[in-house]
């Protein structure tokens, strides 16, 4: 053992770490919150960035369809008694909204390996976005860009109409953003 921490020491930090570990991963996210939110009506805005013009996802089709009748169907079956949603879906070019694209980027990762193929070495980089940083700041910006969505619907002007032009019930929304990014370029 050479001066080395016993072995039941070791396991035993380790232990610690482990129920650490999944107190903060799996307990944690559900009790950060500290009421429900019970909001009487939740729009539900589908928003669609893509950075190309070959193909759009909310199409039906193709290889890279979103069935957005399926994603409708659980959004009201998860939502509470008595909860209205709405809900509403758009495609959108990336470059066109600056706070999602500098979102993007700033999310963007590589990763360059050096590989070793047939006695020669190749650079071979991996794209991904960082969700962490994505989903800080998409939600820093949600919404901005939720309410642009909605008040390109004549329907949901309701939800942004001027005072004297409120409904008599007030009615509290939630806007939940969802989105979904069609990317073909790494930046």
């Amino acid at each position: 053992k050479g001066g080395g921490q016993p072995s039941s020491m070791v396991f035993q930090s380790r232990l610690v770490k482990l129920v650490m570990g999944s107190v903060r991963q799996v307990f944690a996210p559900d009790v950060m919150w500290e009421e429900v939110d019970a909001s009487d009506e939740v729009m539900v805005a589908l928003i669609v960035l893509r950075d190309h013009r070959m193909f759009d996802p909310l199409q039906p089709g193709h290889t890279f369809s979103i069935d957005v009748a399926a994603v409708e169907r659980e959004a009201k079956r998860l939502a509470l008694p008595d909860q209205k949603i709405h809900f509403v879906s758009g495609l959108h070019n990336l470059q066109e909204h600056e706070r999602i694209a500098i979102a993007v980027e700033r999310a963007h990762r590589t990763a360059t390996l050096h590989e070793s193929h047939k006695g020669a070495y190749r650079t071979v980089q991996h794209h991904h976005l960082d969700a962490e940083i994505l989903f800080y700041e998409l939600e820093r910006s949600s919404d901005y860009l939720s309410s642009g969505l909605m008040g390109s619907e004549p329907t949901y002007d309701v939800f942004f109409a001027p005072p004297g032009h409120r409904r008599r019930k007030t009615v509290s929304t939630r806007v939940l953003p969802v989105y979904v990014l069609s990317l073909m370029h790494p930046s």
